[in-house]
């Protein structure tokens, strides 16, 4: 008798989920299994919305020489360029973005919706002030690991990106979407709907 009680409980509990948690996937361990496209997708997100912040944080007026040839007098050739596009320091944030992904966490902005990779710790060790503007699933672990994807992204196509930051803004979609193919076009999803 005491067992049928907990049976009858579970099955109560089992039919009230409702058709979004009906949707979500669930791997042999019982944690929520992402798909790799989705995993993907976010990861480059927020890659280029990382550079693109470490770019914002040093000021235009902050000037290097575009190249370091000398000519005969002495003389720099070529004007200085913004030191936040340039090779020197998009590569060095280039080479350090994807460590980034360690503590990221897949999670739902309150007010927008947006489904994101969100890191929970800053470099300095304090946690994120946005942490109030998300929710965090109850099983957030990725099945894939994010960092990986970074670091693919950045092995194929990092060429490709660094050109583009040097003269470019609002990189995400064109990045995500047109160049790797991490992410589905607009049009994609349109259908999909």
């Amino acid at each position: 008798m005491h067992f049928f009680i907990p049976l009858l409980l579970f099955i109560s509990v089992v039919s009230s989920q409702s058709e979004e948690d009906e949707k979500i996937d669930y791997n042999d361990d019982g944690k929520i299994d992402y798909s790799d496209d989705e995993v993907k997708c976010l990861a480059c997100q927020k890659c280029i919305k990382d550079i693109e912040a470490e770019i914002q944080n040093v000021t235009p007026a902050k000037k290097m020489p575009k190249t370091f040839i000398i000519d005969g007098e002495g003389n720099i050739g070529e004007p200085n360029i913004e030191y936040r596009r340039s090779e020197t320091f998009l590569i060095d944030i280039m080479e350090n973005i994807c460590d980034r992904m360690d503590n990221a966490v897949k999670v739902k902005h309150k007010t927008t919706g947006e489904m994101m990779l969100f890191t929970l710790a800053l470099a300095d060790g304090k946690m994120n002030p946005l942490i109030n503007d998300i929710d965090i699933p109850e099983d957030s672990g990725l099945g894939n690991n994010p960092k990986m994807y970074c670091e693919d992204m950045m092995d194929k196509y990092g060429d490709e990106i660094l050109e583009l930051f040097k003269v470019e803004e609002n990189l995400v979609e064109k990045i995500c979407t047109t160049i790797t193919n991490f992410c589905p076009t607009p049009e994609k999803v349109k259908e999909e709907l």
